[in-house]
């Protein structure tokens, strides 16, 4: 399945994609059940009890000292947006 998606983007819009990936890997929600310990392999958070609106969700800092979490697990939560703006928001807590 992933070689027909390569080969479909590459003829697309991304000429030598094939060439260029060095590591591919499947996931899939048995796989996120199994490695993830993710409900129905589901993807965001598995709060133990209902959160506070998104504030009840963990920020990207922790208990250790320069380790930073994020991700969909941390806030704002899930989507593409919500991580992408996960790694933003802790890159401009860092630097």
């Amino acid at each position: 399945v992933v070689d027909e998606m390569i080969r479909r983007l590459e003829e697309a819009f991304l000429p030598g994609l094939s060439d260029a990936v060095v590591f591919k890997e499947v996931g899939t929600p048995r796989t996120h059940m199994k490695f993830l310990n993710r409900s129905d392999g589901t993807y965001g958070p598995i709060p133990s009890k209902r959160p506070i609106g998104l504030l009840g969700m963990p920020f990207n800092r922790t208990d250790v000292d320069s380790l930073y979490c994020v991700g969909d697990s941390t806030f704002p939560g899930q989507g593409v947006n919500a991580v992408a703006f996960s790694g933003f928001a802790c890159a401009h807590r860092v630097l």
